[in-house]
């Protein structure tokens, strides 16, 4: 049955060619006139970003279209195909979802690097054709080939070809998901060892639902805020910040949460300490807080101190005021763990 409906999806879409996008751009309207609170979401979204952006951004949330070129619609216009998970046998839905952004999934940073423009449109386009060319460049000298596997991330193991190491492993924010001790022992045991640069890198985007005490709504933090809108229009020069203009994520940048955040991991390890000592029957001693830099030793791996600037692919946090199209909350974190060297 699922097939069947797929089948009809891929029909669709090639009926594109034929049919336009008209009425999915219809189905998009229909959604955001409906709901106040995507509305209210966009106001802000526009306030927040820079100013030279505004109509862009104004433009493609009043049509959804995403053009830049004289070539035909569907070109350019993906669609997010699927339900409603509150209303699985409902029809398919063909629009962007209107809380979405063409302009948040890439980093404002690089786009800006490579291309500028008022017009957000043309800025990213030609910024993803030109990585979605050097693709397809690869893949014709086959310089890169894919594996995509559907299962458990615990279990990816048995997918993959025997004794083949890795020198980079991205895991995106699993770690929000599986018990970090529990992925980063698996992802060690690929691990390419020879290699003093291979880097597991891990994120998290929820950390402050476990500790809260790292979050601006945090009551003790919120005594700070004051002071943190002082300084961010002193760097920014944008005044006031307002829950309605998106204040919440540009004044977070700063505030100085990082005791917080390392407490989160220290608290991790010292439940993965406590569990294998539970499970090994040993209960006469409570196991020892590991310090940040004994995290990770028990997979002989070595985190990268992000506040203290090592870490060397990805940053340790993001600047959110530099990159407002990007709409980063500012509780983005990124873990770069190395193979721990022998002294």
């Amino acid at each position: 049955m699922q097939f069947k409906q797929l089948q009809e999806v891929w029909k669709t879409w090639l009926g594109l060619r034929v049919q336009g996008t008209k009425w999915i751009q219809k189905q998009r309207e229909e959604v955001v006139n409906s709901d106040l609170a995507i509305v209210a979401q966009h106001s802000r979204y526009i306030k927040n970003v820079p100013v030279e952006h505004a109509n862009t951004v104004k433009k493609w949330i009043g049509d959804g279209v995403f053009k830049r070129t004289q070539a035909p619609t569907f070109s350019e216009n993906p669609t997010l195909t699927g339900v409603d998970l509150a209303a699985r046998h409902a029809p398919y839905s063909y629009g962007i979802p209107p809380g979405e952004y063409p302009f948040s999934g890439w980093d404002y940073l690089d786009v800006k690097k490579f291309k500028r423009s008022s017009c957000l449109v043309t800025m990213y386009g030609d910024y993803i054709e030109c990585i979605l060319r050097n693709v397809m460049k690869k893949l014709s000298k086959q310089q890169v080939s894919f594996q995509i596997v559907l299962s458990d991330c615990m279990d990816i193991k048995q997918h993959l070809e025997v004794d083949t190491v890795y020198d980079r492993i991205l895991t995106s924010n699993l770690m929000d998901y599986v018990f970090l001790p529990n992925l980063l022992k698996l992802c060690s045991q690929i691990l390419n060892r020879d290699n003093q640069h291979a880097t597991i890198i891990t994120e998290t985007i929820g950390w402050d639902d476990i500790i809260p005490e790292g979050g601006l709504s945090f009551p003790s933090n919120m005594l700070q805020i004051p002071k943190l809108m002082k300084m961010a229009f002193e760097d920014t020069k944008r005044y006031p910040f307002t829950k309605e203009d998106g204040g919440g994520s540009i004044v977070i940048e700063y505030l100085d949460n990082s005791s917080e955040f390392y407490n989160y991991l220290r608290a991790i390890f010292y439940a993965y300490r406590y569990q294998r000592m539970a499970e090994s029957g040993s209960t006469n001693h409570k196991p020892t807080i590991p310090v940040i830099k004994e995290l990770g030793n028990d997979f002989q791996l070595r985190l990268r101190d992000g506040i203290r600037n090592e870490n060397r692919i990805v940053f340790f946090r993001p600047a959110i005021n530099r990159r407002r199209v990007t709409a980063v909350t500012g509780m983005e974190r990124y873990l770069e763990w190395v193979p721990l060297q022998k002294k």
